[in-house]
């Protein structure tokens, strides 16, 4: 609220005059957000739920992130676990074979705070190891923006995930045959 204020220091001491210093500007910023894919450690293969979590995110009119995968080792499988403030507005999440896209905009702005943001769901492989990259350079394709428009600063935490290549054995021990 006290965005564009002007301010000036007063400089007193044990002679006078006081002195005033020039006015200056006060800009009011919001905090940067923080955008983070979740990472997992020797999972089992097969389902992958990977959290996407934001810290800062508050007042927002629109999201666009880009997450880039390695469709060598991981298969996209939707998403999930969408945070409540994202049910006002259009929210689109699609998959480009190599990147998964979440776009969405409202009219109310969001405010998600810390926390999660969606869940992710992949495929893959036993014995596999990936990283899981923000595309933070191409124009447009990480970044949040408050209701007019203008780009909130924020911030891209790459995961990473590793699939254990023998994930899970029984054994149950010598078979027994059992007379009736």
């Amino acid at each position: 609220t006290l965005n564009s204020y002007r301010y000036r220091c007063y400089v007193t001491g044990t002679c006078t005059p006081y002195v005033y210093s020039e006015s200056a500007l006060l800009t009011v910023t919001a905090a940067a957000i923080s955008t983070t894919a979740g990472s997992i450690s020797n999972s089992c293969s097969g389902n992958l739920t990977i959290p996407v979590s934001v810290t800062n995110c508050n007042n927002v009119g629109g999201i666009s992130l880009a997450l880039n995968y390695d469709p060598a080792k991981l298969t996209f499988d939707g998403y999930q676990s969408t945070h409540a403030e994202l049910s006002t507005g259009l929210l689109i999440v699609n998959n480009t074979g190599t990147q998964v896209k979440l776009s969405w905009g409202s009219t109310n702005p969001a405010d998600i705070g810390n926390g999660l943001l969606v869940e992710f769901k992949f495929k893959g492989n036993a014995g596999q190891s990936t990283t899981l990259t923000w595309d933070t350079q191409t124009p447009g394709n990480c970044e949040y923006s408050d209701l007019l428009g203008t780009i909130i600063t924020s911030f891209y935490n790459n995961g990473t995930i590793s699939i254990a290549a023998n994930a899970l054995i029984a054994n149950a021990g010598n078979d027994v045959a059992i007379n009736p």
